[in-house]
C-alpha cells in the first residue's frame, strides 16, 4: 500500500513538473511573439514622403522632467513676462473706475509706449529656464523610482505638448524592451496600445461574464501581432503582476470615454487591476482619472545639446555621402545663426520639419529654397506642415491631399489662432490670458454654430488642435488656464494673417478698420 502511494504520489509530482514545464514554454512563446512583434516596429512613423528612419540610430533621448521641476521652470519662464505686464498695468488698477473703452485705449497707450525700438515685444519668455542644458533630467530606465515620494508606482503619465514626442517615446520603450534592453526582469509582458486605434472597435452593451475577454480579443485583433492566438491572449489578460501597458495618447479619445460605454469599462478594468502596471500619454490638459495615483512625468522634447545630434542622425539615415554630412552640418549652423529657429528646434516635430525643409530644398528646383526662405515664408510652410501632420493623425496616409484644403478644413482652428493671436499682440501679452481667450471664443463660436463642426464643442476642436502651450485644467469646457505659442514670432505671424483677412471682410462688419 505504501509503496503503491509513493509510485502515485512520485507519477503526480512528474506530471506537476510538465505542466509547470508546458506552462512555461507556453509563457515563453508568448513574450517571444511580442518581442518578435516589436523589434520589427523598428522605423520611426515616416513624416509625408520621408524614407524610413531606424529607431536605433535617428532616436535622440528625450528630456523627463518631473511635475515638481516641469512647474517650477514654468512658473518661472512665464512669471518674468507677468511681473513686467503688472508694472506697465499698475496705473490703470489704481484707475480702475474708468470706463472700459478709456480702459482699452490706455493698454493700447502703453503697449504702443513700451515697445523696444527694435520693434522687439517688451515681454517676453524666457524659454532658456525651460530648455537650457543644466536642465536634470530623467533617464528613461529610472521612471518607476520615485525618490520624491519614496512611494511605489503602478502608473505613470506622461505628458507633453503636441509633437513633444510622446509617441515615438512609447514605440522606443517597447523596442527597447523586445531588444531585452529595459525592464525585462520587471515586465514578462508590454503590450504597445496607440488609443486611437482602438477607439471604436468596443460594443456599448451591459455587463456580462465574458465582457473583459471580448474586449481584450478585439483590442489584440487590431494590433495584428503575428502568429497570435486565443491562448495568448488569455495569458495576457490573466497575467499576474507582469504586464505594461503603454498606452499613448489619452488626449485622442478623452471626449470618447463617456458616451464609448465599452471603451470605459476597459480602461477601468485595466487601471483597476493591481496585476497591471502602466504607462499612459497625453497632452497636459488631459488627464485619465482612473490612474491610480500616477506618477506625472513631462516630456519637454530636445535639450540643446542633443539637436544636432538629431540633424545629423536625420542625413546620416539617408544615402551615405559627403553632401549629406555638410547638409547637416548647414542646417545646424543654420539654427545655431537664428534664436527663433534654434528654440522651435528643441520641438521634434518642428525639428524634424526642418531637417525635412532642408533635404526638400536641395531636392526642389524652384527658388522656393531653405536658405533664402524669409520668416513669413517658412512660417506659413510650417503652419501649413502642422495642420497636415494633425490631418494625417486622425486619418491616416492613405489619401492624397492638397494643402490649401487645409485651410478650409482647420478654418475654425484658424479663426481662432489668429485672433487670438491679434488680441494678446494688441494688449502686449506673450502669456494670453483666459479672459481675452473666452472672448475671442465667443465670437468663434457665433461664427461656427455646433451644427456645423464634428466635434462636441468648437473648444473641444480647438482644443484637439493643440498648436497652443499651457493647457493644464482637465475637460475644461471653458479657457481657464493662460496659454503661449510655441514662439513669439509665431503670435506675430497669425496676428498678421488676421489683419490681413480683416482687409478682405466686407465693411458691414468693421474688421477692416482694425
Amino acid at each position: 500500500m505504501d509503496g503503491t502511494y509513493l509510485a502515485t504520489f512520485v507519477n503526480e509530482k512528474k506530471e506537476d513538473k510538465r505542466n509547470l514545464k508546458t506552462e512555461s514554454e507556453k509563457t515563453n512563446s508568448t513574450k517571444e511573439k511580442l518581442q518578435r512583434y516589436y523589434q520589427t516596429q523598428d522605423k520611426l512613423v515616416p513624416l509625408f514622403d520621408d524614407p524610413g528612419q531606424s529607431i536605433d540610430s535617428c532616436y535622440i533621448r528625450l528630456a523627463l522632467l518631473s511635475q515638481q521641476q516641469f512647474q517650477e521652470k514654468k512658473n518661472k519662464m512665464t512669471t518674468n513676462e507677468e511681473n513686467h505686464e503688472e508694472e506697465e498695468n499698475h496705473e490703470e488698477e489704481e484707475n480702475h473706475e474708468e470706463k472700459e473703452n478709456d480702459e482699452e485705449k490706455e493698454e493700447e497707450e502703453n503697449y504702443e509706449e513700451n515697445k523696444e525700438e527694435n520693434g522687439k515685444w517688451p515681454n517676453t519668455l524666457d524659454y532658456s529656464l525651460l530648455y537650457g542644458n543644466e536642465t536634470k533630467t530623467i533617464e528613461i530606465q529610472d521612471i518607476w523610482q520615485d525618490k520624491e515620494n519614496g512611494s511605489k508606482v503602478r502608473h505613470i503619465s506622461i505628458r507633453g505638448e503636441a509633437g513633444s514626442g510622446k509617441s515615438v517615446l512609447t514605440q522606443r520603450i517597447a523596442y527597447l524592451w523586445a531588444k531585452d534592453q529595459i525592464w525585462n526582469d520587471e515586465f514578462q509582458y508590454l503590450l504597445h496600445i496607440p488609443l486611437r486605434k482602438i477607439v471604436n472597435i468596443f460594443d456599448n452593451c451591459d455587463e456580462k461574464e465574458d465582457i473583459v475577454e471580448d474586449q481584450w480579443l478585439k483590442i489584440i485583433n487590431e494590433l495584428n501581432i503575428p502568429e497570435w492566438n486565443i491562448s495568448d491572449t488569455r495569458r495576457i489578460v490573466y497575467s499576474i503582476n507582469r504586464l505594461l501597458l503603454l498606452l499613448d495618447g489619452f488626449d485622442e479619445i478623452a471626449n470618447e470615454i463617456e458616451k464609448n460605454i465599452g471603451l470605459k469599462q476597459w480602461l477601468e478594468y485595466c487601471t483597476s487591476s493591481k496585476d497591471y502596471y502602466i504607462i499612459m500619454t497625453s497632452r497636459p490638459n488631459a488627464m485619465c482619472f482612473y490612474l491610480d495615483d500616477p506618477r506625472i512625468l513631462n516630456v519637454i522634447g530636445f535639450r540643446s545639446q542633443d539637436i544636432k545630434h538629431y540633424v545629423r542622425a536625420y542625413f546620416q539615415n539617408l544615402i551615405i555621402d559627403d553632401d549629406n554630412n555638410s547638409e547637416a552640418e548647414l542646417l545646424i549652423k543654420k539654427l545655431n545663426n537664428n534664436s527663433t529657429l534654434k528654440l522651435l528646434s528643441h520641438t521634434p516635430l518642428y525639428l524634424r520639419l526642418f531637417c525635412y525643409l532642408s533635404r526638400q530644398s536641395v531636392l526642389s528646383s524652384t527658388n522656393d529654397k531653405w536658405d533664402t526662405m524669409s520668416l513669413s515664408k517658412l512660417y506659413e510652410i510650417l503652419f501649413k506642415t502642422y495642420m497636415k501632420w494633425n490631418w494625417i493623425k486622425l486619418n491616416g496616409t492613405k489619401s492624397e491631399l492638397n494643402e490649401q484644403i487645409l485651410f478650409t478644413i482647420f478654418e475654425m482652428e484658424i479663426n481662432y489662432l489668429s485672433h487670438l493671436a491679434w488680441e494678446g499682440l494688441k494688449y502686449g501679452q506673450a502669456v494670453i490670458s483666459s479672459e481675452i481667450q473666452q472672448k475671442v471664443l465667443n465670437i468663434i463660436k457665433n461664427k461656427y454654430p455646433r451644427k456645423n463642426i464634428s466635434f462636441i464643442s468648437q473648444w473641444s476642436r480647438i482644443n484637439s488642435f493643440g498648436f497652443l502651450q499651457g493647457y493644464e485644467s482637465i475637460h475644461s469646457s471653458y479657457p481657464i488656464d493662460s496659454v503661449y505659442f510655441p514662439h513669439l514670432t509665431f503670435q506675430e505671424w497669425l496676428a498678421a494673417y488676421y489683419l490681413v483677412n480683416c482687409l478682405y471682410e466686407s465693411k458691414e462688419s468693421d474688421k477692416h478698420k482694425q
